[in-house]
């Protein structure tokens, strides 16, 4: 038996949502749609770690270098 499992990158959803200019509730309300259409029995939201570095940009330094920095505090 499989269950179905819908997996978020938290990060890019925070973001897209402080971009449209409500984080907290766009976030959860994104959440809500993709909860309801997919149906899933399990959710996992990953966040990327603040300062951390990954296997991307070990190999390559220039990963995302013209990407700006996220603010520091997302508020709603």
């Amino acid at each position: 038996m499989t269950l179905p499992v819908l997996i978020i990158d938290g990060s890019y959803l925070a973001r897209s949502r402080y971009a449209a200019g409500s984080l907290i509730g766009g976030f959860l309300r994104k959440l809500i749609a993709l909860r309801d259409y997919h149906d899933p029995s399990v959710i996992v939201v990953a966040w990327d770690t603040p300062g951390g570095t990954t296997r991307r940009r070990a190999l390559s330094p220039a990963y995302k270098a013209k990407r700006a920095a996220p603010p520091a505090v997302y508020l709603d």
